[in-house]
């Protein structure tokens, strides 16, 4: 590993970064005005994400090439969640077929997005070259790389006429993103991840797809809860009011009806356990 790389894996170790490529931003100073705060946020994750995207580009580059798993050695995801994570992100297979074919923009510090809420902004271009190596726009997809926030918004015009249909999704999402941020939760919650009922992995899972797996800063306190106290405690209660407690970061927001339902449903997934 030469110095660069050595570098590179000790600024991600440090965690300097890390927070915000998870979406976790800033944590804003209270006399900020809420749309000065939104601003702030926004301004430092378009800073900071390709730089983050970069490093992680770098590393991937120097390792040698993944190997490409079959789908019968893919962990399973309770299929509850997955349901969850489809219906938060796409609405229905149907919805999408109509109305969410070509790339969007979701909004704050997004970056281009498609499918079942894959967001090239924060994947490396290596990432999205093997993800949609059969898609005939590969190249295209992965330009978005890195890009968040107001400059991925600019680049949706030009995307527009990309089309990716529900089967190609749908194989993307269950060969490779989901196993990956299920990997991800396993990694978060390893104390106790194990003696977890599926469900309880699977809300998890869907939480850390939507949020990232980051643990820094003042809005991460219910995932730093989740880690310390209701997963090694197999506390299926103490996960649902976390998820809940979740609800209070989008207040006021333009997605902060859908999250907070989103968040409840989580809750309500959870609290199914042994009923």
């Amino acid at each position: 590993m030469d110095r660069r790389i050595r570098y590179v894996v000790a600024v991600l170790l440090a965690g300097t970064v890390g927070a915000v490529v998870a979406g976790c931003g800033k944590p804003t100073p209270s006399t900020q005005a809420p749309a000065e705060a939104v601003a702030a946020q926004a301004e430092s994750t378009e800073s900071i994400v390709p730089s983050v995207v970069a490093v992680r580009e770098a590393i991937e580059t120097s390792l040698p090439a993944a190997v490409i798993q079959p789908e019968s050695t893919l962990p399973a995801v309770d299929p509850a969640a997955v349901a969850l994570i489809v219906r938060y992100e796409i609405t229905s297979p149907s919805y999408y077929n109509a109305r969410l074919q070509s790339p969007v923009w979701p909004g704050g510090d997004s970056g281009v997005t498609w499918c079942i809420g894959y967001d090239g902004g924060t994947q490396t271009r290596t990432t999205i070259e093997t993800d949609w190596r059969d898609h005939a726009a590969v190249e295209r997809l992965a330009s978005t790389s890195g890009v968040v926030g107001q400059p991925a918004k600019a680049l949706i015009p030009a995307l527009r006429d990309i089309r990716t249909p529900y089967p190609d999704c749908e194989h993307v999402f269950t060969v490779s993103t989901l196993p990956a941020y299920d990997a991800q939760a396993s990694r978060l919650f390893r104390n106790g991840w194990d003696a977890l009922h599926p469900i309880a992995r699977g809300a998890l899972t869907s939480m850390v797809y939507n949020r990232g797996s980051s643990t820094r800063g003042s809005r991460r306190g219910e995932v730093r809860a989740l880690r310390d106290e209701c997963v090694p405690k197999t506390d299926y209660a103490c996960m649902a009011a976390q998820f809940r407690s979740m609800e209070r970061l989008w207040l006021g927001t333009s997605n902060g009806a859908g999250l907070a339902k989103r968040y409840e449903d989580t809750a309500k997934l959870v609290e199914s356990i042994g009923k």
